[in-house]
């Protein structure tokens, strides 16, 4: 059993410079869900023999999927929107369980960016930002063990989780801030760059008096704590509240990890059956399926509506509670990557 690093959908660590996915000879498979915010998916490997398609596995996976993707929703009753996401199952290194890659749109020299589905989601009269192209993308790594079900084994990775868990960084739940201090347009540290409208949220202390980013968009050299395991804390007005005025934990290790340091709720702060959907490792066995009152409050200052829990994620939860008991993390030499 390995621990698994969820990663960052920002992937390599550079802004999104409007990433060209190309499946011109994919289809589109739509779900329909009971939320208002659904999700209509164009599978790569569709008419292959493999990924979602695999004769063995492809229906399940492809259930599973729509099934995740449909409980996210539920939590944004609020909106009659469709995300359009291109899925696949290759192009992973050997170490990476998933991805999800949020697009921008063409993007002003300097400010808090919103993805592609941010901006679709809070902003419909403005139309589809991506016109026929993907808003976002998801992609699988089925060489390990995987579980599609309600009751996953503690030999497999929890499936609807990392969909889960990924599909939420697509609404923006991630930072551009890199180890230096640079954003997204990898500018030199002092320098007016772009950032995430996560980044605006961002504090070296839990009180929340001192941004890492400043009013004019610059990184600040005196905030910068990403290594002191937290030094950073999500300080948006919605998550004082929920955190009892204190800022929400994010992960910021003593060895910056790119892609997982802050871009995720804090692993040494919520463990156990404390742990959070979003934190940034994951072990095998059955996980959390549902947003706790932190990330509904961490989203609701991205600025989603949202409902706490939905009825059909608390009768999930009931579902899986025998699972959830059991977890626990076993570390190992090798960390694998999602």
């Amino acid at each position: 059993m390995g621990l698994t690093v969820l990663r960052l959908w920002r992937g390599n660590g550079a802004m999104s410079r409007k990433l060209g996915l190309i499946l011109a000879s994919s289809l589109v498979a739509t779900m329909a869900t009971q939320a208002d915010l659904q999700f209509s998916f164009t599978y790569a490997d569709l008419g292959s023999s493999t990924g979602f398609y695999d004769p063995t596995d492809g229906q399940a996976r492809r259930d599973a999927l729509t099934g995740a993707a449909a409980a996210l929703g539920s939590y944004f009753p609020a909106y009659n929107t469709t995300i359009d996401l291109a899925i696949s199952s290759t192009g992973l290194s050997g170490g990476t369980l998933a991805t999800a890659n949020s697009f921008y749109p063409n993007s002003p020299s300097t400010g808090f960016l919103r993805t592609l589905v941010q901006e679709k989601i809070l902003h419909p009269a403005g139309g589809d930002p991506n016109l026929s192209q993907p808003d976002a993308s998801l992609a699988f790594n089925f060489a390990y063990s995987w579980g599609y079900s309600d009751s996953v084994s503690g030999s497999s990775y929890d499936f609807k989780y990392v969909t889960m868990h990924e599909l939420v960084h697509t609404l923006g739940f991630g930072s551009f801030i890199s180890a230096s201090g640079q954003g997204g347009y990898l500018r030199t540290p002092g320098l007016a760059d772009v950032w995430t409208v996560f980044d605006q949220f961002l504090a070296d202390s839990a009180a929340g008096t001192h941004k890492l980013i400043t009013a004019d968009f610059t990184f600040d050299s005196t905030a910068a704590q990403l290594t002191q395991n937290p030094g950073v804390f999500f300080v948006g007005p919605n998550a004082l509240a929920a955190n009892a005025g204190k800022g929400i934990p994010i992960y910021s290790p003593a060895a910056f990890a790119a892609g997982s340091s802050m871009s995720h709720t804090d692993d040494s702060t919520y463990t156990g059956v404390d742990r959070l959907l979003m934190n940034a490792t994951v072990n095998t066995g059955q996980q959390t399926r549902t947003l706790s009152s932190y990330e509904t409050a961490i989203l609701t200052d991205l600025g989603y509506a949202m409902v706490p829990e939905p009825e059909a994620m608390a009768c999930w939860t009931a579902a899986g509670l025998v699972g959830l008991l059991g977890w626990r993390r076993v570390r190992v030499r090798q960390s694998r990557r999602a």
